[in-house]
């Protein structure tokens, strides 16, 4: 069986500001764990939520190149 997975990014965290976009070894975190979730077997779609600030424009445009919904 598999599932529709919802990922919440945004950027907009007071302690530390764009986390999502921090590195982790050679990717960002937001790239390592659209990586993970996308190599298993269980996930039928990946579906990024994020809000409609400016700040988090970086995050649809990273949606739309990775062809994320």
């Amino acid at each position: 069986m598999k599932i529709d997975l919802f990922l919440q990014a945004r950027n907009g965290s007071k302690r530390f500001p764009r986390k999502i976009f921090s590195k982790l070894g050679d990717n960002t975190c937001l790239e390592f764990l659209v990586n993970r979730i996308i190599n298993t077997r269980y996930i039928n779609n990946l579906i990024i939520l994020t809000t409609k600030k400016k700040e988090d424009d970086s995050i649809v445009s990273f949606c739309k190149k990775k062809k994320i919904k």
